[in-house]
């Protein structure tokens, strides 16, 4: 994953509707890990995102997976609007 660092590309990013988006308030006041949130780029909620909260971008989902565990095990969950992990991928409880 990479880190999204100017509203521009963020709002590319959500128009586009490919990949994933991860929702890291990690370092910010909004430390409840029900804001660590993985969404498909096309997800709704996304619509009104800003760079308040850090966010991370991969392309696929294996990759945005594989980053979330290695560096925020246990830390993120995923957004239960888009619903993004297909059966078999294992998100922290």
């Amino acid at each position: 994953m990479r880190q999204i660092i100017d509203e521009q590309e963020l709002q590319s990013l959500i128009v586009e509707g490919l990949g994933y988006i991860y929702n890291d308030s990690s370092g910010t006041d909004a430390t409840d890990v029900y804001a660590n949130l993985l969404h498909t780029a096309s997800c709704t909620t996304l619509a009104l995102a800003n760079l308040y909260v850090g966010k991370y971008f991969a392309p696929d989902l294996q990759e945005a997976v594989e980053w979330l565990n290695a560096n925020r095990p246990n830390d993120w969950r995923v957004c239960a609007i888009c619903a993004p992990l297909p059966e078999g991928y294992v998100a922290p409880e």
